[in-house]
């Protein structure tokens, strides 16, 4: 049997935790649960609610709670959970988790420059390199937008 090549949602879902679900999820209520489990998948749920997912900060804590409600979440079940709780798709959820750990090392930098959600997403797979030079551009005082870094990103632009 021939190997297939390796695409980029091979290694977008290689990259995170977050299995991409199919539409055969089973309900929740078939799962079997501590009750300390559901208190805290129910925290989660609730502090995911509440959280505006416009700030920076909220950002990187809404990848957190993810990642706290994935962890307790028996696999092939998220998809349908985050459906019922949250109202996003295993992709943003993906995105969230991503920036939560992948982009750890820049929260301060990025919280600083008030980087917007879209632009952190445009730097989920770039070298540190990049990001660097993305943050150099936010500390110079400019805005750099979605397009501009993804160009960054890319290799084809610079500001």
């Amino acid at each position: 049997m021939a190997r297939r090549k390796n695409t980029k949602k091979d290694a977008l879902e290689a990259s995170t935790a977050i299995e991409v679900l199919s539409q055969k999820d089973v309900s929740m209520a078939e799962v079997t649960l501590t009750p300390e489990q559901e208190k805290e998948l129910a925290n989660c749920a609730e502090r995911l609610v509440a959280l505006g997912r416009k700030t920076t900060a909220q950002t990187y804590e809404y990848g957190e709670q993810l990642s706290k409600a994935q962890a307790l979440v028996p696999p092939k079940k998220f998809g349908r959970w985050l459906g019922e709780h949250c109202g996003i798709s295993t992709k943003m959820a993906k995105n969230y988790t991503r920036v939560f750990h992948q982009l750890a090392a820049y929260r301060v930098r990025l919280e600083k420059a008030a980087a917007a959600p879209a632009a952190m997403f445009a730097l989920l797979g770039a070298t540190d390199d990049t990001i660097e030079n993305v943050l150099a551009v936010y500390e110079d005082g400019k805005r750099p937008t979605v397009a501009q870094i993804k160009e960054m990103v890319s290799g084809a632009g610079k500001l």
